[in-house]
């Protein structure tokens, strides 16, 4: 990021719990552009093992969804 401690804001963990899902981002923005980022986690290593960027400029909450289905 940007050297500086990120600001986790949003939490949840997979229901099998092997995944922890944290939305948060850099600590400064400098330019202002968005930068929310959501990492995902494994917990057996706290590895990240995932990052999607840019779903908005701090985001907050998340929700993780079951698929029973599939």
């Amino acid at each position: 990021m940007d050297g500086n401690p990120a600001r986790p804001k949003g939490t949840a963990v997979t229901s099998d719990g092997r995944f922890a899902v944290v939305t948060g981002g850099a600590n400064s923005l400098p330019d202002r552009t968005p930068t929310g980022t959501v990492f995902l986690i494994d917990l057996s290593t706290n590895a990240q093992v995932a990052t999607v960027t840019g779903v908005g400029i701090d985001p907050y909450n998340l929700a993780l969804v079951e698929d029973v289905d599939g």
